[in-house]
């Protein structure tokens, strides 16, 4: 009983005490200030501090300010320190936070350094800061090459712009420009900083339709050179007003002003120009062969064939790593030729393989790309791939079968070795016609012969032959070019040779029509004579002179034999004439075959020839009893 009073009395007491502490609190709570604690964040790396380069034997003062690369919201003072650098002693003033380098004496070389801000409580690291001393291997860059006008005429003054940029100190630019007479340059000119701007006032000679060319060039302290890419424009034609007219004619008369015929003549000749300008090259497609680590060289002879010096730009795709250009900018003159060469290297580590890609040469307004081939072999090989065309098989045609000789060696230890072959028809850009896998097992050397069909359908061009022989460790390739030709029939043949024998043709069927044409015109003129003659004779037999001495003028007109005037007083010699002219033009006519007309089947002599030879036997009668009596 006095146990569960007092366990009574003291949960009464404990429920008092609660509620007395609970107000307590409450009192207290309204006076007391309650905070959150917020974590601070670390300094934050803005962007990445440039790599430095200084001359040998110098300091690099204030190079740059760490403030301008780190930031930190809480805390705005931030610390700096670096990592050790051999050679170098790195300085952060702490007033300003600049940095400067001072290299050991007669120190040239290559060194990193990191930098760190610190907030008290987090430290944040930039990225690793390449030094350079003494060693100055890049050229000035260059940026908005552009002219002061959009539109430029002859004679215009123009301002030529460029800007650049180095990471040690510009020291001079060169301009160099092009107005159809050939590469000027200038002389030149020094120029300062880190940043700079290159520029040239030149006056435009060009006439209009010309194109410009122009381009700068930059040196910096080291003498390291860069250059901008060609830039042009074309002169514009400035246009006349056509109303005008300084003697008050009407505008039609400034369409004949000489000059400005002759400006529109030159302009349609610069438009045929600039349409003919153009370059051939001395190669279509490239196969080269190498092994890692070794190089070939290749000769390209670029021949300008325009009327105008074009630039010439070239350049790799797909292949940057494996080609060196002597020169990759150059100009050629009209006519002129060029040889460049192209290195390939390939590296002792690359894959072996086949590497597909192109040679590009441009110029500003033509475009031309060398499909080009590599096949990298690795060095050190268990075996060996050679492979050969089948004699005759340099040329097929689509739809037949290529012969190809694949030949294996064993060229380290005598052992079995199992391969994997793969060969297939392929273009210049890697495009497979045809392929074909198999197994081979081989001891010392093993000799193929296999084929692949060219698809039916397969363009004519270069193609490629490409073999591989492969097994765990061992990779070996070759292939050979060869040409797909088109199949005979008509087409092809007329492409080729059918102009040349339609010109011959219709030259033949031409000369034929012509020789017709004067036979016929000839036969026409005849007949047409042989009547008038005849109606000749019956016009003298019915005494009707003036007619048939009309008739006879017209005769010798048409013979084109002018009768002299004494003829005419002469009525005997008259007769004559005409007597003679008879007898000529029968004796001719007997010599013209017959010829069937539409209107008239046959040309029959008329009735009057046979009178008329009488007549001229009875005249020829005459004529010699008159010389008896002369004689006796």
């Amino acid at each position: 009983m006095r146990f569960s009073f007092f366990l009574k009395e003291g949960k009464k007491y404990l429920q008092m005490i609660f509620v007395i502490l609970f107000c307590f609190l409450q009192f207290v709570s309204a006076d007391i200030l309650t905070s959150l604690d917020i974590p601070n964040s670390p300094p934050f790396l803005i962007k990445d501090i440039p790599n430095q380069s200084w001359p040998e034997n110098q300091n690099h003062l204030n190079a740059f300010d760490l403030d301008d690369y780190f930031s930190d919201a809480d805390s705005p003072n931030l610390s700096y320190y670096n990592s050790s650098v051999e050679d170098i002693y790195v300085f952060i003033d702490p007033l300003t936070n600049e940095v400067s380098f001072f290299p050991r004496e007669g120190f040239t070389g290559t060194r990193n350094v990191t930098f760190y801000a610190s907030d008290s409580i987090y430290d944040t690291l930039s990225n690793v800061v390449m030094l350079y001393v003494g060693l100055d291997s890049s050229p000035p860059n260059w940026s908005s090459p552009n002219i002061s006008k959009q539109t430029v005429y002859q004679n215009d003054i123009i301002t030529f712009v460029t800007n650049w940029t180095d990471d040690r100190g510009l020291g001079r630019y060169i301009f160099s420009i092009n107005q159809g007479a050939g590469w000027e340059n200038y002389s030149s000119t020094n120029f300062s900083g880190l940043e700079n701007v290159s520029f040239r006032n030149i006056q435009i000679r060009a006439p209009p339709l010309n194109t410009v060319y122009w381009r700068f060039y930059a040196f910096d302290t080291s003498e390291n050179m860069n250059l901008t890419p060609i830039q042009s424009f074309v002169v514009s034609t400035q246009q006349i007003p056509g109303g005008y007219s300084g003697g008050g004619g009407s505008s039609g008369d400034s369409g004949k002003d000489p000059s400005r015929l002759v400006d529109r003549i030159l302009s349609k000749i610069e438009i045929q120009k600039r349409k003919s300008e153009n370059f051939q090259l001395s190669i279509s497609e490239l196969r080269v062969s190498l092994k890692q680590g070794s190089s070939k060289t290749r000769v390209l002879k670029i021949t300008n064939t325009g009327l105008e010096e074009i630039p010439i730009h070239l350049s790799s795709r797909k292949i940057n790593n494996f080609t060196i250009f002597s020169e990759t900018n150059i100009t050629i003159l009209p006519g002129k030729s060029k040889e460049i060469t192209i290195d390939f290297y390939a590296p002792e580590r690359t894959i072996p393989g086949q590497y597909f890609g192109y040679i590009d040469v441009k110029s500003p307004k033509v475009n031309k790309s060398i499909p080009t081939v590599l096949d990298v072999q690795a060095i050190d090989l268990e075996f060996d791939l050679i492979l050969n065309l089948s004699e005759g098989y340099s040329l097929v045609k689509p739809g037949k079968n290529i012969k190809f000789n694949i030949s294996l060696f064993n060229i380290k230890d005598l052992k079995e070795v199992n391969a994997s072959l793969y060969y297939a028809i392929k273009d210049y850009e890697g495009k497979v016609y045809n392929f074909s896998e198999e197994e081979i097992v081989f001891f010392y050397n093993v000799f193929l012969e296999r084929e692949l069909q060219v698809p039916s359908l397969t363009p004519e061009g270069n193609y490629l032959i490409y073999a591989r022989a492969s097994d765990e460790k061992n990779i070996a390739i070759d292939s050979v070019p060869f040409e797909v030709g088109t199949r005979f029939n008509f087409a092809s043949f007329f492409k080729i040779g059918s102009i040349s024998f339609l010109i011959l043709l219709v030259a033949i069927l031409l000369a034929i029509l012509m020789v017709k044409h004067k036979r016929d015109k000839k036969k026409e003129r005849l007949l047409e004579l042989y009547i008038m003659l005849n109606r000749l004779k019956s016009l003298i037999k019915q005494n009707k002179e003036d007619e048939a001495l009309k008739l006879f003028i017209k005769i010798k007109d048409i013979y084109r034999e002018p009768i002299p005037k004494e003829v005419f007083d002469d009525r005997e010699r008259l007769k004559k004439e005409i007597s003679d002219l008879y007898n000529s033009f029968t004796k001719d006519s007997k010599e013209i075959p017959k010829v069937n007309t539409p209107e008239k089947k046959e040309i029959k002599e008329p009735k009057e020839s046979k009178e008329s030879k009488e007549e001229q036997n009875k005249q020829k009668k005459d004529t010699s009893i008159q010389k008896g009596r002369t004689e006796k």
